[in-house]
């Protein structure tokens, strides 16, 4: 469900960015979950799984459009650990500089 709402939000965004007539840059979606990602990207494992429903078809229609990428994120590059956990002030440092947060 969080994937579908991700891709929703990428979708719109890249028609702003297209009706300002600006650059557009590539969409990426970063996933945890490799069941997932394999779900968007497999066709074959739709017929072996139980509860798909249209969300999955949608992103992966997108995805085979190669409107959206979809990539697996490694569970020391998350960046919202910082906003949705408690986390050491390593790990907060290390999350704020993968999201290019400065604090003066």
């Amino acid at each position: 469900m969080a994937a579908t709402g991700a891709v929703n939000k990428a979708i719109w965004l890249k028609g702003l960015v297209a009706e300002l007539s600006l650059v557009e840059l590539e969409s990426t979606l970063r996933c945890d979950s490799q069941s997932t990602i394999h779900l968007i990207k497999n066709q074959r494992f739709y017929e072996r799984t139980k509860h798909i429903d249209v969300s999955f078809h949608f992103i992966r229609d997108v995805v085979e459009e190669r409107s959206i990428k979809v990539e697996k994120v490694i569970t020391n590059d998350k960046i919202a650990d910082m906003l949705t956990k408690r986390v050491s002030l390593a790990k907060f440092a290390h999350c704020k500089d993968l999201a290019g947060v400065c604090i003066y």
